[in-house]
């Protein structure tokens, strides 16, 4: 009788166990790999965001500063403003006194719209991203642009951008 009790006791065998065991890690290992993927993703599109917001800041300097030139050259001029990139920051204003700091910026080319127009087009470059824009310069006397054509701005080299408004 004892025997028969023993036989019709119903239990999990050990492969079972060990069966359950391995779908358990395999449900968790996909899970968890999703959850670092989604979390390198997130890293990834916001480190983008943050370049493209520095781009955009660049962007927004260069255009509020140049847009009522009347004068534009990489030769000073007795002019009292300049825009240089030097040391991860860009100095602009009067004599470059005022300035922001864009420690990720590699450059900024310019050059001249086409057949000399009034169009002053630009190109940031921030670690890979780059951001083009154009801006009307709209006081701008045509013979007074110089050597601005095919210039760049970056932190290795000497390049300044000297300009004056009316207002100068």
């Amino acid at each position: 009788m004892m025997i028969n009790r023993i036989k019709d006791k119903k239990g999990l065998t050990l492969i079972e166990v060990l069966l359950v065991i391995l779908i358990a890690g395999l449900v968790f290992g996909v899970a968890l790999s999703l959850q670092v993927f989604g979390l390198r993703s997130f890293s990834i599109g916001t480190n983008q965001a943050e370049l493209q917001q520095q781009a955009r800041l660049v962007d927004e300097v260069l255009r509020s500063e140049l847009r009522n030139a009347v004068y534009l050259s990489t030769n000073n001029n007795n002019t009292a403003r300049e825009l240089y990139f030097e040391n991860g920051t860009i100095n602009f204003g009067l004599d470059g006194q005022r300035s922001l700091n864009v420690e990720v910026l590699e450059e900024i080319e310019f050059n001249q719209g086409n057949n000399g127009d009034d169009i002053l087009i630009f190109t940031i470059k921030v670690n890979g991203y780059e951001f083009k824009n154009k801006v009307l310069l709209n006081n701008f006397d045509k013979e007074k642009i110089d050597d601005i054509d095919g210039k760049v701005m970056d932190g290795n080299n000497e390049t300044k951008i000297y300009y004056s408004l009316h207002s100068d």
